[in-house]
């Protein structure tokens, strides 16, 4: 048992019993399941739009009230969606957070809108879904650029 609610199988290893950890243990309870996605710069970064490397990764989770792991409380950041995050729309809505990150993150690419619009072609992401999670969840900045690009 690793704390309350949390069980999990130990791994032997030469140097004796291993626990979780923290990390899979933030991964399980934050992201797994299509519950949560990265965002902010280090998703950018992912998708290569800048080269900086935030010290504080943010995520959006559906469970944004969970307590995150004391090894990573002052690293990680979790925010609660706008719209409740599904395996359906999750792409879509990592898609609609980098553009709302161009407003704040600095970019390194010519046209940064042009690189996410390909992203997206690439990703299979449908026009008219992209539009309704927007109309649904996205600041009126979001939804101008999306106008422009699309």
């Amino acid at each position: 048992r690793h704390s309350r609610g949390v069980y999990y199988l130990a791994e032997f290893t030469p140097f004796g019993e291993r626990c979780i950890s923290d990390a899979q243990l933030f991964h399980d309870r934050f992201i797994g399941g299509a519950n949560g996605y990265q965002t902010g710069a280090s998703l950018l970064h992912e998708w290569g739009l800048t080269t900086q490397i935030p010290r504080q990764r943010y995520f959006v989770s559906n469970r944004f009230r969970s307590k995150v792991p004391d090894a990573m409380s002052g690293f990680v950041v979790v925010h609660r969606p706008a719209v409740r995050v599904t395996k359906k729309n999750l792409e879509y809505l990592r898609w609609l957070d980098a553009v709302s990150s161009l407003r704040t993150v600095p970019v390194e690419v010519a046209n940064p809108m042009q690189m996410l619009v390909s992203i997206a072609m690439k990703r299979g992401l449908e026009e008219r879904l992209l539009r309704h999670l927007a109309d649904k969840g996205g600041s009126a900045w979001v939804r101008a650029r999306l106008a422009e690009a699309l």
